[in-house]
């Protein structure tokens, strides 16, 4: 009974985060930036709709469901790889910009809203072990995390998608950007691998 509560309670606490902050926190910037680029815009609240997803499938597996959906049971393991990465990687980054530059965040009326920030980047790093051991790897991934989230950041830097940051600190933010887009591919790969039972390295 517990674990149903706690099952239920994550799966709607990641929704509840990731309508919070499509709306609240990246709502505006949504509206004055093209559609073709959304996809890039509100990271954060992005993977936690996804681990939303991810848990719900992985946490107890449903193919039968998956099987109504597809005709088939897909093999989604590359998808379940990239939430891992991206919920790990965008709750660290959130948490590494608030404390880097607290000056830019944590202003008199900002304060209680970065904070906020703060706490949901604890969560979302916290929570991605709950897919350890249930998510297959396989090397071909890290090429294509690599990829996607190197697009991503290209898009934040180049085209102007990032978060609100302070102007100096994009010089910086960019090359540390693609440093974590790497080295959280490689760590996901080394926790998913070295604990699935499912692991193959081919």
């Amino acid at each position: 009974m517990y674990a149903r509560i706690m099952f239920w309670f994550i799966i709607l606490a990641n929704l509840a985060g990731a309508a919070i902050g499509f709306t609240v926190y990246f709502g505006q910037q949504l509206l004055s930036t093209s559609p073709l680029l959304w996809i890039f815009v509100a990271d954060a609240p992005l993977y936690l709709l996804l681990f939303a997803v991810a848990f719900f499938f992985r946490a107890e597996p449903r193919p039968e469901l998956l099987k109504s959906w597809f005709g088939r049971v897909p093999d989604l393991s590359w998808l379940w790889f990239l939430i891992f990465v991206g919920t790990l990687k965008y709750g660290f980054s959130g948490l590494f910009t608030h404390i880097v530059y607290p000056g830019f965040y944590f202003t008199p009326d900002a304060w209680l809203r970065s904070a906020v920030v703060l706490v949901a980047g604890i969560l979302m790093i916290s929570q991605t072990m709950l897919l350890v051991g249930k998510v297959r790897v396989r090397e071909t991934f890290l090429l294509v995390s690599i990829a996607w989230f190197l697009l991503n950041d290209m898009a934040d830097y180049l085209l102007g998608t990032h978060p609100p940051l302070p102007e100096q600190s994009l010089g910086f933010m960019f090359p540390a950007a693609m440093g974590m887009s790497v080295a959280f591919t490689l760590m996901a790969y080394l926790i998913l691998g070295r604990y699935s039972r499912e692991f193959r390295a081919g």
